[in-house]
C-alpha cells in the first residue's frame, strides 16, 4: 500500500486494510490502519480524498468497523476501538466527513447489544466530536443523530434536551 503514489488512491485501501483486519479479530492493527488514513489525510488536502470517491466515509471506515466488531467481538472491545476511532477525528479537518462517521456511528452505539452504560459513553464522546464540527450545518445534523440516538438507546430525557436545546437554538 505505500508504493502507491496517489493519495486517494491509498487512503481507501489502509481503510479496507483496517475493515478486513477488524473482520479477523485484529483490532488493534485495524486501529493502527485507520491512523494511518488519518495521517496521509493530514499531510494532503482531505477535500482531494472525498472529491475522488464521492464517498466521505470510504476512506475511513469507522462505522463498518465497528458493525463488524459489534457483531463478533465482546462489547468492551467495541467501546475501546470506538473511543480510540472517534479520537482520530482531530486530524481529519472535513467537516462533512467527520459529520457523516458521527451520523453513522451515533446509529451504531444506540444498539441494545451494548451495555446502557457502553452506550452513553459512546455516544457522549459522539457528542463531544459532533460539538467539534466547524461547520454549523455539518455540526447541527451530526448534534441531532446523537440526540436521536441518545433517545433509542434509552436516554430519552438527555436526548430531548439536546433536541429542545437545537429547536430553541
Amino acid at each position: 500500500i505505500d508504493r502507491v503514489d496517489e493519495t486517494y488512491t491509498r487512503a481507501p485501501l489502509l481503510g479496507e486494510l483496517a475493515l478486513s483486519l477488524a473482520s479477523r479479530g485484529d483490532v488493534r492493527c485495524a486501529a493502527r490502519a485507520l491512523e494511518g488514513v488519518v495521517a496521509i489525510a493530514t499531510a494532503s488536502d482531505p477535500a482531494e480524498i472525498v472529491d475522488a470517491l464521492g464517498d466521505p466515509v470510504a476512506a475511513l471506515p469507522i462505522p463498518k468497523i465497528l458493525s463488524v466488531l459489534a457483531d463478533d467481538e465482546d462489547p468492551r472491545v467495541v467501546h475501546d476501538f470506538a473511543m480510540r476511532a472517534l479520537g482520530l477525528r482531530r486530524a481529519v479537518d472535513e467537516p462533512a466527513t467527520v459529520a457523516a462517521i458521527v451520523r453513522q456511528c451515533a446509529q451504531l452505539f444506540a444498539s441494545p447489544a451494548l451495555p446502557y452504560d457502553a452506550r452513553t459513553a459512546l455516544l457522549d464522546r459522539a457528542l463531544w466530536v459532533a460539538g467539534a464540527i466547524s461547520a454549523a450545518d455539518q455540526c447541527v445534523e451530526a448534534v441531532t443523530a446523537v440526540a436521536n440516538a441518545l433517545s433509542l438507546a434509552g436516554a430519552t430525557e438527555r436526548g430531548d434536551g439536546l433536541f429542545a436545546g437545537l429547536v430553541v437554538g
